[in-house]
């Protein structure tokens, strides 16, 4: 509802005291005590504000008008914003017309009777080279340099931090090109296990500067984070929704500026480097970029985490530097894959249905659109209506992260409140530790494939050095040419970051290369070449050892995480991890489900393809039949890999029958896939269906037991039926 007094243009809603949130968007220049008197009635007081201010507007002369305006004791942060957007309790959701010059401020106060405690910290990004377009320090001693801040920082914060209480609200400078540092040095700090979640601060579209303000003063270059921890009977629920779906073409990143977010290089089938560019010519069929750039609009990029898209956004595309350039940054090693853009409200709806299964109506949420999303989408933004009657506040931002940083997004986090006894169900809530350590590991495989990646240079370099060592003496070497033939040209990220990351060794190519120039006679060329490789050789020594160190490292933090990973091949929980999650199903306390309803599927004739057919064919039998059981299940079904053709999936409040039709239906329509493929071998799969009650005493081995020879008992039957 309106506010009546004085001034028209305050919009205020829910000013009854059962509110624990409430919003308030007004002119900036409106914010004093008197006007913000019914948004701070809140049950027990104010404890948090966060606050959009409009990239136009006096950040700081806002900070100061809310220090005199906030209790002495609440904490508040602000964030720059393109454009602002929320939802109010009786109200629509609404996204005010972006208009230059405006000056507002988009205010959400959390009351103290659901916000039990709450800190922010400011973290230095060290970024001060990257805005004049340097790199002084490689990415490593970035990282280390952020992670020292949060190390630091954690001293300030006089509570625990749980990841069934406390939710870390972050925000960063939107220009600083380091959200990816950031999350990883929250990671490698090993001090904050909460969920972080929240976007980079927007500005104007010339992408000059964006601002943060802790409470205390404006910043940039920095990150501010409000650690939020939440009092009994109040719950979070994480929300991401993307309109993509999954298109044909992926690709390995073989060189990469992670700093300055481009990629120029990627490999082949046949593991060479070539020009990015050149690549995504011949997958849309353009002649020129600019043909390319109207194609891929209705495209874009993704990697890939626990079977979610996180999507990556081209900005622009130099085809003079052979660079394309990203909103996000790609390091050497990643994999991204092509995605289609679809259905943006269809995509809302659907993510929202599935979000809101099993829960009540959200009190509040906090919400990170990104403005590439909102452009892209301008027709259809005023007819979201999923978040009316919330009381909701968010911004349009340069790029959001949810465990990984990513744009062309929407991401939130919506607030519950729940009784003693109300069952609350979500899944990054639920399984957090999970969560946590996919996204981990998602960095740590980057850079073991990074060192993959080095390892098949330093060969094709020593390979090639060798070689020309050996040419004959009328051979005119070149270092240049030499880097042609691995893949290289000009200043490539690689060719001047990893064989020439020695300054040692570029000094010793600078004198080479000068005395090439200088001298003609052959015997004398053949010395500067033996130097040459001589200088390679051990230069590339050291690397394999700082190689096979970090190798070491990441397998053995993956060996810490294994109980939470997926299996390699089919993308399901392995045998460890889903023992966990189904563990865990089978002893919830407050059972989110009535019962579970379980199949134990063995694959048929597995070790007869693999012989006949060889085991790649028998790989691509195992994933195929997975495939198609994930694109008949719920997306909070459960499926691991038990043993190497043995599966078990868990079908939560799922009647037995329905769960055999849903398996013989699959088992119906495989035959067709060999068809088309004409392949002579029949695919299938034997099952049996169980129902798991809470009151049951069986343990789970005595489950499975069960449930196996209810399988076996399945196929006999099968196998008879075939022969008769």
């Amino acid at each position: 509802m309106r506010n009546t007094s004085q001034n028209n243009k305050l919009q205020i809603v829910n000013v009854e005291e059962k509110d624990d949130v409430k919003v308030l968007y007004l002119d900036v220049n409106e914010i004093n005590n008197k006007n913000i008197a019914d948004f701070m009635t809140l049950p027990g007081g104010v404890s948090f504000v966060l606050a959009f201010i409009s990239i136009d507007s006096d950040i700081d002369k806002a900070g100061k008008l809310l220090q005199e305006a906030l209790p002495s004791d609440a904490k508040f942060m602000m964030v720059s914003a393109i454009g602002e957007l929320y939802s109010t309790v009786g109200g629509r959701t609404t996204y005010p017309p972006m208009k230059e010059h405006r000056q507002k401020i988009l205010l959400q106060a959390f009351s103290k009777r659901m916000v039990k405690k709450c800190e922010i910290i400011s973290i230095p990004l060290h970024n001060e080279d990257l805005l004049e377009e340097r790199e002084d320090i490689s990415i490593d001693e970035r990282i280390d340099l952020i992670k020292n801040e949060f190390d630091t920082a954690h001293s300030k914060i006089n509570f625990p931090i749980n990841s069934q209480d406390t939710v870390a609200l972050t925000y960063i400078d939107g220009v600083s090109k380091c959200e990816s540092f950031v999350v990883q040095a929250i990671y490698e700090s090993k001090n904050y296990p909460c969920i972080f979640i929240g976007g980079s601060a927007s500005g104007k579209m010339d992408f000059k500067n964006t601002y943060l303000h802790n409470g205390e003063k404006v910043l940039e270059n920095h990150a501010v984070i409000c650690f939020m921890k939440l009092n009994h009977n109040y719950k979070f629920g994480l929300f991401k929704t993307q309109g993509f779906v999954k298109g044909e073409g992926e690709y390995i990143i073989a060189d990469a500026d992670p700093a300055n977010r481009y990629v120029s290089k990627v490999l082949d089938k046949n593991g060479k480097l070539v020009n990015f560019i050149d690549v995504l010519k011949e997958r849309f069929n353009a002649e020129s970029v600019e043909e390319l750039l109207r194609v891929i609009a209705n495209y874009t990029f993704a990697t890939e985490i626990n079977n979610e898209i996180f999507s990556r956004t081209i900005l622009k595309i130099d085809e003079e530097k052979n660079r394309v350039y990203f909103y996000c940054d790609l390091a050497v090693g990643e994999k991204i894959i092509v995605v289609n853009r679809v259905s943006f409200l269809d995509t809302l709806k659907n993510d929202w249905q599935e979000f809101m299964f099993n829960k009540t109506k959200p009190i509040a949420g906090i919400v990170n659109d990104c403005i590439t999303r909102r452009n892209v989408n301008a027709d259809a933004i005023p007819k979201i209506d999923i978040f009316d009657d919330i009381n909701m506040a968010g911004f349009s931002c340069f790029g959001e992260f949810f465990g990984v940083h990513m744009n062309d997004t929407l991401t939130a986090i919506f607030f519950f409140k729940v009784e003693d006894d109300e069952v609350f169900q979500d899944k990054y809530y639920d399984y957090f530790p999970i969560v946590y350590g996919e996204f981990k590991s998602y960095f740590l495989l980057r850079r073991l494939k990074q060192m993959q990646i080095i390892s098949k240079l330093e060969d094709q370099v020593i390979g090639l050095f060798s070689r020309y060592d050996k040419n004959n003496d009328t051979d005119e070497v070149n270092n240049e040419n030499i880097w042609a033939e691995v893949g290289f040209t000009g200043n490539d990220i690689l060719k001047s970051n990893v064989v020439l990351k020695d300054k040692s060794m570029s000094n010793v190519l600078t004198k080479l290369n000068k005395r090439f120039n200088e001298y003609k006679e052959n015997d004398l060329l053949k010395e500067d070449i033996h130097l040459l490789v001589a200088c390679m050789q051990v230069i590339l020594k050291n690397m394999s050892l700082r190689k096979n160190d970090l190798e070491r490292k990441v397998m053995y933090m993956e060996q810490s995480l294994s109980k939470y990973t997926k299996d390699e091949l089919t993308e399901v929980f392995t045998r460890r991890s889903g023992y966990e999650i189904i563990s865990k199903m089978m002893n919830q306390q407050a059972h989110i489900y009535d019962y579970l309803t379980f199949a134990f599927i063995d694959v048929d004739n597995l070790k007869i393809v693999n012989d006949a057919y060889g085991h790649k064919e028998g790989d691509y039998y195992l994933k195929t039949i997975v495939d198609e059981i994930k694109t008949r299940i719920r997306g909070n079904d459960i499926i691991c890999r038990y043993g190497g053709d043995e599966f078990i999936v868990v079908l939560p409040n799922c009647e037995e029958r329905r769960a055999r039709d849903i398996f013989e239906e699959i088992n119906k329509n495989l035959p067709r896939i060999n068809k088309i493929r004409d392949k002579k071998y029949k695919m299938s799969f034997s099952f049996g269906i169980l129902r798991y009650d809470y009151e049951s005493e069986m343990t789970f081995d005595d489950f499975i037991k069960t449930l196996d020879a209810k399988m076996y008992y399945y196929k006999k039957r099968k196998y008879k039926a075939s022969n008769l």
